[in-house]
Protein backbone atom coordinates (compact mmCIF):
# COMPACT_ATOMS: atom_id res chain seq x y z
CA UNK A 1 0.00 0.00 0.00
CA UNK A 2 1.35 3.23 -1.58
CA UNK A 3 1.24 6.67 0.67
CA UNK A 4 -0.31 9.27 -0.55
CA UNK A 5 1.69 12.46 -2.11
CA UNK A 6 -1.02 14.49 -0.36
CA UNK A 7 -0.66 12.59 2.83
CA UNK A 8 3.14 13.72 3.19
CA UNK A 9 2.68 16.79 1.92
CA UNK A 10 0.43 17.17 5.00
CA UNK A 11 2.71 15.57 7.55
CA UNK A 12 6.06 18.15 6.33
CA UNK A 13 3.65 21.45 6.63
CA UNK A 14 2.49 20.24 10.02
CA UNK A 15 5.95 19.69 10.92
CA UNK A 16 7.16 22.90 9.79
CA UNK A 17 4.37 24.81 11.07
CA UNK A 18 5.08 22.95 14.66
CA UNK A 19 8.87 23.96 14.57
CA UNK A 20 7.92 27.82 14.22
CA UNK A 21 5.33 27.43 17.06
CA UNK A 22 8.10 26.00 19.00
CA UNK A 23 10.86 29.27 17.82
CA UNK A 24 8.11 31.48 18.88
CA UNK A 25 7.54 29.85 22.20
CA UNK A 26 11.60 29.72 22.88
CA UNK A 27 11.90 33.81 21.44
CA UNK A 28 8.74 34.78 23.82
CA UNK A 29 10.62 32.55 26.32
CA UNK A 30 13.95 34.14 26.26
CA UNK A 31 11.89 37.63 25.72
CA UNK A 32 10.30 37.02 29.48
CA UNK A 33 13.54 36.10 30.80
CA UNK A 34 15.34 39.19 29.68
CA UNK A 35 12.40 41.27 31.29
CA UNK A 36 13.30 39.80 34.05
CA UNK A 37 17.08 40.06 34.55
CA UNK A 38 16.35 43.19 33.89
CA UNK A 39 14.44 44.23 36.31
CA UNK A 40 15.79 46.09 39.20
CA UNK A 41 15.03 45.30 42.91
CA UNK A 42 15.39 48.20 45.10
CA UNK A 43 17.12 47.76 47.99
CA UNK A 44 16.60 49.64 51.58
CA UNK A 45 19.84 51.52 50.85
CA UNK A 46 17.92 53.55 47.44
CA UNK A 47 15.29 54.85 49.81
CA UNK A 48 15.15 58.35 51.36
CA UNK A 49 15.47 58.01 55.81
CA UNK A 50 11.69 58.13 56.08
CA UNK A 51 10.88 55.36 54.39
CA UNK A 52 14.40 53.48 55.96
CA UNK A 53 13.38 54.54 59.89
CA UNK A 54 9.73 52.96 59.14
CA UNK A 55 8.71 49.85 61.54
CA UNK A 56 7.62 47.76 58.65
CA UNK A 57 11.22 48.11 56.68
CA UNK A 58 13.74 47.62 59.91
CA UNK A 59 13.59 43.63 58.38
CA UNK A 60 14.61 44.56 55.28
CA UNK A 61 17.17 46.89 56.95
CA UNK A 62 18.63 44.72 58.40
CA UNK A 63 19.05 41.99 55.67
CA UNK A 64 20.69 44.47 53.54
CA UNK A 65 23.03 45.18 56.05
CA UNK A 66 24.54 41.50 56.99
CA UNK A 67 24.33 41.16 53.03
CA UNK A 68 26.61 44.61 52.79
CA UNK A 69 28.82 43.14 55.70
CA UNK A 70 29.60 40.21 53.78
CA UNK A 71 30.62 42.01 50.89
CA UNK A 72 32.71 44.46 52.47
CA UNK A 73 34.90 41.27 54.47
CA UNK A 74 35.00 40.28 51.06
CA UNK A 75 36.30 43.49 49.59
CA UNK A 76 38.78 43.61 52.83
CA UNK A 77 40.10 40.13 51.88
CA UNK A 78 40.83 41.04 48.63
CA UNK A 79 42.76 44.18 49.60
CA UNK A 80 44.98 42.40 51.85
CA UNK A 81 45.34 39.54 49.49
CA UNK A 82 46.23 42.18 46.92
CA UNK A 83 48.88 43.76 49.19
CA UNK A 84 50.84 40.68 50.34
CA UNK A 85 51.12 39.55 46.97
CA UNK A 86 52.26 43.00 45.48
CA UNK A 87 54.99 42.69 48.88
CA UNK A 88 55.70 39.24 47.76
CA UNK A 89 56.45 39.60 43.89
CA UNK A 90 58.18 43.11 45.27
CA UNK A 91 60.60 41.28 46.84
CA UNK A 92 60.85 38.51 43.81
CA UNK A 93 62.00 41.27 41.65
CA UNK A 94 64.60 42.51 44.03
CA UNK A 95 66.03 38.84 43.72
CA UNK A 96 66.48 38.92 40.10
CA UNK A 97 67.58 41.20 37.42
CA UNK A 98 67.32 41.90 33.66
CA UNK A 99 65.63 43.50 31.65
CA UNK A 100 62.79 40.82 30.53
CA UNK A 101 62.78 40.09 34.44
CA UNK A 102 61.78 42.97 35.72
CA UNK A 103 59.36 43.62 32.40
CA UNK A 104 57.96 40.98 33.25
CA UNK A 105 57.12 41.99 37.04
CA UNK A 106 56.53 45.11 36.53
CA UNK A 107 54.01 44.33 34.64
CA UNK A 108 51.98 42.28 37.54
CA UNK A 109 53.11 44.76 39.99
CA UNK A 110 51.16 47.25 37.80
CA UNK A 111 47.91 44.97 37.92
CA UNK A 112 48.31 44.21 41.45
CA UNK A 113 48.34 47.89 42.27
CA UNK A 114 45.26 48.64 39.49
CA UNK A 115 43.15 45.55 42.00
CA UNK A 116 44.19 47.47 45.48
CA UNK A 117 42.81 50.47 44.23
CA UNK A 118 39.58 48.60 43.16
CA UNK A 119 39.18 46.43 46.55
CA UNK A 120 39.86 50.07 48.33
CA UNK A 121 37.16 51.80 46.49
CA UNK A 122 34.47 48.43 46.95
CA UNK A 123 34.87 49.15 50.36
CA UNK A 124 34.72 52.39 50.94
CA UNK A 125 31.58 52.35 48.60
CA UNK A 126 30.32 49.22 50.69
CA UNK A 127 31.17 51.36 53.90
CA UNK A 128 29.05 54.32 53.16
CA UNK A 129 26.07 52.44 52.38
CA UNK A 130 26.33 50.42 55.62
CA UNK A 131 26.73 53.88 57.40
CA UNK A 132 23.45 55.11 55.47
CA UNK A 133 21.52 52.04 56.72
CA UNK A 134 22.24 52.67 60.65
CA UNK A 135 25.84 51.01 61.14
CA UNK A 136 28.36 53.35 63.60
CA UNK A 137 30.88 55.18 62.08
CA UNK A 138 33.29 53.89 65.20
CA UNK A 139 32.73 50.84 64.11
CA UNK A 140 35.19 48.14 65.85
CA UNK A 141 35.57 46.30 62.51
CA UNK A 142 34.24 48.47 59.40
CA UNK A 143 36.80 51.28 60.27
CA UNK A 144 37.86 54.24 58.01
CA UNK A 145 40.33 53.11 55.35
CA UNK A 146 42.54 55.94 54.81
CA UNK A 147 45.45 55.42 52.45
CA UNK A 148 47.69 55.18 54.57
CA UNK A 149 46.51 52.25 55.95
CA UNK A 150 47.15 50.56 52.75
CA UNK A 151 50.72 49.31 53.26
CA UNK A 152 52.11 45.99 54.29
CA UNK A 153 53.55 45.24 57.54
CA UNK A 154 57.27 44.96 58.04
CA UNK A 155 58.97 41.47 57.84
CA UNK A 156 62.48 42.17 58.19
CA UNK A 157 64.80 44.35 59.55
CA UNK A 158 66.11 45.78 56.51
CA UNK A 159 62.41 47.25 55.91
CA UNK A 160 62.14 48.62 59.60
CA UNK A 161 62.19 52.06 60.10
CA UNK A 162 62.91 54.55 62.56
CA UNK A 163 60.04 54.34 65.12
CA UNK A 164 58.25 51.80 63.34
CA UNK A 165 58.14 49.41 67.16
CA UNK A 166 55.82 53.16 68.32
CA UNK A 167 54.16 52.64 65.23
CA UNK A 168 50.71 50.23 65.07
CA UNK A 169 50.74 48.18 62.47
CA UNK A 170 47.70 49.12 59.76
CA UNK A 171 43.97 48.02 61.18
CA UNK A 172 43.67 45.91 58.35
CA UNK A 173 45.84 42.82 59.47
CA UNK A 174 44.01 42.59 62.52
CA UNK A 175 42.40 39.47 60.60
CA UNK A 176 44.33 36.95 58.30
CA UNK A 177 41.97 34.50 57.76
CA UNK A 178 42.06 35.52 54.02
CA UNK A 179 45.50 33.22 53.96
CA UNK A 180 42.83 30.21 54.02
CA UNK A 181 41.22 31.39 51.35
CA UNK A 182 45.02 30.83 49.07
CA UNK A 183 45.51 27.65 47.39
CA UNK A 184 48.29 25.21 48.17
CA UNK A 185 51.67 26.56 46.66
CA UNK A 186 54.26 29.26 46.89
CA UNK A 187 52.08 32.16 47.54
CA UNK A 188 50.16 30.42 50.24
CA UNK A 189 53.65 29.04 51.48
CA UNK A 190 55.13 32.73 51.72
CA UNK A 191 51.68 34.27 53.12
CA UNK A 192 51.58 31.53 56.17
CA UNK A 193 55.63 32.98 56.73
CA UNK A 194 54.49 36.35 57.00
CA UNK A 195 51.92 35.73 59.18
CA UNK A 196 53.95 33.98 61.98
CA UNK A 197 56.73 36.57 61.32
CA UNK A 198 54.04 39.21 62.15
CA UNK A 199 52.79 37.55 64.78
CA UNK A 200 55.97 37.10 66.63
CA UNK A 201 56.94 40.30 65.79
CA UNK A 202 53.92 42.07 67.53
CA UNK A 203 53.59 39.93 70.15
CA UNK A 204 57.68 40.35 71.61
CA UNK A 205 56.37 44.65 70.70
CA UNK A 206 53.26 43.61 73.03
CA UNK A 207 55.17 42.59 75.82
CA UNK A 208 57.83 45.55 75.81
CA UNK A 209 55.14 47.64 75.74
CA UNK A 210 53.49 45.95 78.83
CA UNK A 211 56.56 46.03 80.36
CA UNK A 212 57.16 49.65 79.72
CA UNK A 213 53.75 50.74 80.86
CA UNK A 214 54.28 49.01 84.13
CA UNK A 215 57.78 50.45 84.50
CA UNK A 216 56.52 54.59 84.18
CA UNK A 217 53.25 53.56 86.51
CA UNK A 218 56.03 52.35 89.02
CA UNK A 219 57.95 55.57 88.36
CA UNK A 220 55.03 57.97 88.39
CA UNK A 221 53.83 56.49 91.84
CA UNK A 222 57.73 56.86 93.12
CA UNK A 223 57.49 60.48 91.54
CA UNK A 224 54.12 60.99 93.96
CA UNK A 225 55.64 59.67 97.06
CA UNK A 226 58.75 61.48 96.65
CA UNK A 227 56.97 64.78 96.10
CA UNK A 228 54.31 64.24 98.85
CA UNK A 229 56.92 63.58 101.79
CA UNK A 230 58.97 66.81 100.16
CA UNK A 231 55.56 68.49 101.04
CA UNK A 232 55.13 67.07 104.21
CA UNK A 233 58.76 67.71 105.28
CA UNK A 234 58.88 71.99 104.29
CA UNK A 235 55.63 72.46 105.91
CA UNK A 236 56.67 71.17 109.25
CA UNK A 237 59.87 73.48 108.29
CA UNK A 238 57.57 76.55 107.69
CA UNK A 239 56.13 75.58 110.98
CA UNK A 240 58.98 75.61 113.02
CA UNK A 241 60.25 78.61 111.46
CA UNK A 242 56.99 80.54 111.91
CA UNK A 243 57.50 79.68 115.92
CA UNK A 244 61.11 80.89 116.11
CA UNK A 245 59.48 84.27 114.45
CA UNK A 246 62.13 83.77 111.47
CA UNK A 247 58.51 84.72 108.69
CA UNK A 248 60.91 84.90 105.54
CA UNK A 249 62.69 81.83 106.49
CA UNK A 250 58.97 80.48 106.98
CA UNK A 251 57.60 81.89 103.91
CA UNK A 252 60.54 80.28 101.44
CA UNK A 253 59.79 77.15 103.17
CA UNK A 254 55.85 77.07 102.47
CA UNK A 255 57.12 78.04 98.34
Amino acid sequence: MGVSPITVATTAAGGKKKRKNESRAQKALNAMADELADLGVALPSTYHSKIRQHPDMRQAVQTELALREGQADEALDELRLHIATFESLEKRKRQGSGIRHNTVLDGRLQKKRQAQHRAKDRYRALRDIMLVLGMPNDHKKFRILNDEDLRAFTLTTVEQQLGDSYRLPSWIWGDFSFVNQVKAGEMRSFLEASMRVHWFKHNALTQRWTEELKTRREEIFRSAVFFADSEREWCQRAAQREEEGRRGAAAYARR
